[in-house]
């Protein structure tokens, strides 16, 4: 009775252990200058023809993030199809975005961003795209985010 109770305590530990490995989080652009910024999403994989250019959560103003933060964001943006791999969006000045789901390992559907700003190009890779500064907060909660300077 007592090496079942442990065998089956094992267990649940084993599982805690993976679930911790893995957190899920969200990532976010900040856009901090005084003029629009491009920002070029290649996904890892086509849409279809039936997906709309995707609608982006977005706020007018520079966010405090949080993982949830972008169902509070007042505002939406459209994205707009370059290839049915490629969205563009426009990013105006002082502004936030919320691009993606993901993990504290990896960002979900991006295997490209590319920033254009008034200080030039910026191409980010998936495994750049991961590093992003990222903040644990309080209850198992993630966020990577750019700022765009």
């Amino acid at each position: 009775m007592k090496a079942r109770r442990i065998q089956i305590l094992s267990g649940l530990l084993f599982i805690l252990f993976l679930f911790g490995c893995s957190i899920q989080g969200t990532y976010y652009l900040r856009n901090f200058t005084d003029q629009t910024a491009k920002v070029i999403l290649m996904l890892t994989e086509p849409a279809t023809k039936t997906f709309e250019a995707p609608t982006f959560a977005y706020s007018n103003k520079i966010e405090k993030l949080k993982r949830d933060a972008y169902k509070k964001f007042s505002s939406s943006l459209k994205g707009k199809y370059l290839t049915d791999s490629t969205i563009e969006v426009l990013m105006s000045a002082e502004s936030t975005l919320f691009f993606a789901f993901g993990t504290n390992s990896r960002v979900r559907g991006i295997k490209t961003l590319q920033i254009e700003s008034k200080n030039g190009i910026e191409i980010l890779h998936a495994d750049d795209i991961n590093k992003l500064d990222h903040r644990m907060r309080g209850g198992g909660q993630y966020t990577a985010h750019k700022d765009i300077q």
